[in-house]
């Protein structure tokens, strides 16, 4: 069963220390060796959480083995640090969508003229030219000339 608690004393000559559980008990004796470190990890820090089961050594002593950082398996972050992309290639990521948008935003703008274009006939907008100009006065007497005219 494994137990919660918090790294309470740390000897760094020695590489042991003692965890104190969070359910309360008295302190647990800890050497490095107990910890699951990988080659990222750093040292062991005071009051940092820890998880880890109990053992009793050849002496009757109590002793905490298999130690964990809450929150870290060990295969877990080894693979996420190996699935983690560099600076680099994130930078590349997002240049490559700032062109893939342009190009894209392009498209979409060059599809919506020709659409435009494509459906208006040439008849409708050279009577729409006609009916827009202004009608031209030839003078007072314009409407009778016509209308004369006509006859």
């Amino acid at each position: 069963m494994r137990i919660d608690g918090t790294l309470s004393q740390w000897n760094d000559n020695d590489k042991c220390g003692f965890i104190a559980p969070a359910r309360g008990g008295a302190a647990v004796f800890v050497d490095l060796a107990q910890f699951a470190l990988q080659e990222h990890d750093e040292r062991p820090r005071l009051h940092e959480r820890l998880s880890f089961e109990l053992a009793i050594d050849r002496n009757g002593n109590m002793r905490a083995r298999s130690v964990r950082r809450p929150g870290r398996s060990g295969v877990l972050a080894g693979l996420r640090a190996a699935v983690r992309p560099s600076a680099r290639k994130r930078k590349r990521v997002g240049q490559g969508a700032a062109v893939f948008l342009v190009f894209a935003s392009a498209a979409y703008m060059a599809s919506a003229y020709l659409l435009t274009v494509a459906g208006q006939q040439p008849g409708k907008t050279e009577e729409a030219l006609e009916l827009r100009q202004p009608p031209v006065h030839e003078g007072l007497y314009a409407d009778i000339r016509r209308t004369a005219s006509l006859d």
